[in-house]
């Protein structure tokens, strides 16, 4: 869990995660995007500072499981 990390290495995750959504946004067609997945990207596009870390974890956590089906 991401809420188990500290402070630094919460930030750390989050700029990697951030990173990657955004240098690979071509996998993540308008298409194909159910609401949890726009969410994700619209918190991505605001930055740390302005989203809750939890719901963001949350949401990746979600989108991690449907990609093992």
């Amino acid at each position: 869990s991401i809420s188990g990390r500290s402070k630094t290495g919460q930030a750390a995750w989050w700029e990697g995660i951030c990173n990657a959504l955004s240098r690979f946004r071509s996998a993540w067609p308008k298409k194909g995007l159910t609401k949890d997945d726009r969410r994700l990207l619209e918190i991505v596009d605001n930055g740390a500072a302005r989203s809750n870390l939890t719901e963001f974890a949350a949401l990746i956590a979600l989108r991690q499981e449907r990609n093992l089906v």
